[in-house]
């Protein structure tokens, strides 16, 4: 799981390390934020930032996780990133 709070992001890699492993992202309205639940809709969520009741509230709800992670070696998880990136940036 990615939790990403902060007020300014140009663009949050870390969300897309995240997706690249199917591992989901929470991240604030923020920055560059918002438009990575347009890339990831099925792994990002936004939640308001500064809000930490909802944060709290969104956070202490996760449901475990029922499937495993797949464990992947280094060159397959640096090509999966490396796929998402260029579809994000369109290369």
């Amino acid at each position: 799981m990615n939790v990403l709070p902060s007020g300014y992001e140009g663009f949050p890699h870390s969300v897309v390390e995240a997706s690249s492993v199917g591992l989901p992202s929470f991240v604030s309205d923020k920055g560059g934020n918002p438009e990575t639940k347009e890339l990831f809709p099925a792994l990002v969520t936004v939640l308001p930032y500064l809000d930490s009741t909802k944060w709290k509230e969104v956070l202490q709800n996760i449901p475990p996780r029922s499937e495993p992670i797949i464990s992947q070696s280094f060159s397959e998880k640096t090509k999966s990133y490396l796929e998402i990136l260029n579809q994000v940036m369109k290369i």
